[in-house]
């Protein structure tokens, strides 16, 4: 069975038993489950569906920081974000991980976000938080806090555009971190890169744009480590080489852009999502040959070739 059509039955199946309650329940193994008619005597949680095609897929708090009611008083408002925006974006990435990557989800995903005046407030704000040395950085997701923490870009990093653009990269993070806690970190960058660049079309459909620092990062190396070795590399030694080199987040983009754009790239995508959704442990290079067509091999010919085609197509992947 395909996994559009057991996305169908599953929603028809929760449909029908949206009346009678749906639970949350662990058995004697310490596996969790869902359903309608959970064992006697056993603890069981109800939990949330929503089935208004209208739903909202997270509970957001949008709060700033207290430089936004100094700065107010000193006579030099500072703006705020558009409450309305970033609920409608917060929930599209929401909603595009539900339909188009096929994870179910069961309630919904508590997240702050909290807004800093400035890069300066902000890493100070993230000390305190972490109580560590705070690498470079846009915006966060601090799992321990469910809290996104993002602050008022200047036009040097893209403005207050640029600022909404980090807070749906964050998201993503956040869905990750509830649902796929081990996904490998090129993957998890690379798809929180694709939903800075998410909208919809006219038709309502979802439309990813390249994203413009990715192409021009990756265009700019001569050599660049080929996919079998980029995608074996644990999450700690990933993110200490990304901060180092600062190149394998644009990597990880237009590597996943890539896969995307294809039908069977975006089966890859969708089919190693599910995998670390149901708690996969290894990195992804055993999968690579299980769930891409002509393996790992095939995958780097394929990206070699659109690196050496200048990735200029597609301009935007539109999500029928």
């Amino acid at each position: 069975m395909c996994l559009r059509s057991a996305a169908v039955i599953a929603l028809i199946s929760l449909a029908s038993v949206a009346t009678a309650g749906i639970y949350r329940w662990t058995d004697a193994n310490g596996k969790v489950h869902f359903g309608d008619r959970p064992p006697p005597q056993v603890e069981r949680q109800q939990v949330e569906v929503e089935s208004s095609p209208g739903w909202r897929g997270f509970d957001i708090q949008l709060t700033y920081s207290n430089g936004f009611s100094t700065a107010a008083a000193a006579g030099e408002p500072l703006p705020q974000l558009d409450a309305e925006r970033i609920e409608d974006d917060v929930n599209r990435v929401y909603r595009f991980f539900d339909r188009v990557l096929f994870i179910d989800f069961y309630r919904k995903v508590p997240v702050s976000i909290h807004v800093l005046t400035d890069m300066s407030e902000y890493r100070r704000y993230l000390a305190a938080k972490t109580n560590s040395k705070v690498p470079p950085s846009l915006g966060v997701y601090l799992h321990d806090h469910h809290q996104i923490a993002v602050f008022l870009h200047p036009e040097s990093l893209g403005g207050i555009e640029s600022t909404y653009r980090t807070i749906k990269h964050e998201t993503s993070h956040a869905i990750f971190a509830s649902v796929a806690e081990r996904m490998p970190a090129w993957l998890n960058e690379g798809l929180a890169e694709q939903m800075e660049t998410l909208e919809y079309d006219d038709s309502g459909r979802f439309v990813i744009h390249q994203h413009a620092l990715n192409h021009r990062q990756i265009a700019a190396q001569q050599q660049l480590m080929p996919v079998r070795e980029f995608v074996e590399i644990n999450n700690v030694t990933w993110r200490q080489q990304n901060l180092n080199q600062a190149i394998h987040q644009a990597m990880a983009g237009q590597l996943v852009y890539f896969s995307l754009s294809k039908s069977y790239g975006r089966s890859f995508i969708t089919r190693l999502v599910q995998e670390y959704k149901r708690g996969y442990r290894r990195t992804a290079y055993s999968l690579l040959d299980e769930h891409y067509i002509g393996g790992a091999s095939a995958l780097n010919i394929h990206w070699q070739t659109w690196r050496a085609e200048g990735m200029a197509q597609p301009k935007q992947i539109v999500f029928q």
